[in-house]
């Protein structure tokens, strides 16, 4: 991508901003509250560097080290399944906003709330099966190196546009197909991110994030439509499956326009 595209790509994602607020504010405002939740986390982590006592280590009688264990195991599963309903909840609602940004990229007049539900009533098990293997694979990656991680998080960035545009593919499919669409583009992706710094440094300013946000979102998804243009053409309808990865090899410079090796 040169920096004449990326300049293009950009005032593209400003438009669509200023032609339909609303929608873009929408998308861009679960990154908000995921990114004040984050930063209360990792305050609260920070913070409680003293967490011994929390619990007795009496061990008077052997039925109070019994009801300990039968808390501590009835607490964890509980944990557990908070955590699991909440990651259902965000993969959803993850779903949910691409989809609503795509749309927004078509310029569609379209039910703002019956989009955010998307992702909990077209195929939930794959859109939820489909991020939590992404997630899955890229902390698994980060294990053996932290640049190998990067790396694989960057190739599975466009599973969620993917659910989005074929709502047959499979989990897996949606993977490869991502990692298949991320070749030569990982990089690219980098450096485009990487020019908005400027503006997420403003984010700590308050309420700049709700420019910043839907402005971000909004080219992202550009550049991801872009993308998978040549695997679904607009409007088409058309689905991509297991067969269609493989038969691409011959393809691998026709990704876009921003291809650069």
């Amino acid at each position: 991508m040169t920096t004449n595209q990326r300049l293009k790509l950009k005032a593209k994602g400003k438009e669509l901003v200023r032609r339909d607020y609303l929608t873009w504010l929408i998308v861009g405002i679960f990154l908000i509250v995921d990114g004040f939740r984050t930063t209360l986390e990792a305050r609260d982590s920070y913070n409680s560097g003293d967490i011994t006592g929390s619990f007795s280590t009496s061990t008077t009688s052997n039925n109070i080290g019994i009801a300990t264990i039968t808390v501590l195991i009835g607490g964890a599963m509980i944990g557990l399944l908070v955590l699991a309903i909440t990651a259902i909840i965000r993969y959803s609602i993850t779903v949910s906003l691409k989809q609503l940004a795509i749309e927004g990229l078509k310029g569609k007049q379209v039910s703002r709330m019956d989009t955010l539900v998307y992702g909990f009533k077209e195929s939930l098990g794959r859109n939820v099966l489909s991020l939590f293997l992404t997630d899955l694979y890229t902390v698994l990656w980060t294990f053996l190196l932290i640049i190998p991680g990067i790396i694989k998080g960057y190739s599975y960035s466009a599973v969620p546009y993917i659910l989005v545009k074929d709502k047959t593919i499979s989990a897996t499919d949606a993977i490869s197909l991502s990692q298949r669409v991320m070749d030569g583009h990982k990089w690219e992706y980098f450096v485009l991110q990487f020019t908005f710094i400027g503006w997420y440094i403003l984010t700590m300013i308050p309420l700049v994030g709700l420019w910043v946000y839907p402005y971000t979102e909004a080219t992202y998804t550009s550049y991801f439509n872009d993308l998978l243009e040549v695997y679904y053409p607009s409007d088409s309808g058309s689905s991509y499956s297991a067969t269609d990865i493989d038969d691409q090899d011959d393809d691998e410079d026709s990704f876009s326009i921003y291809s650069d090796f």
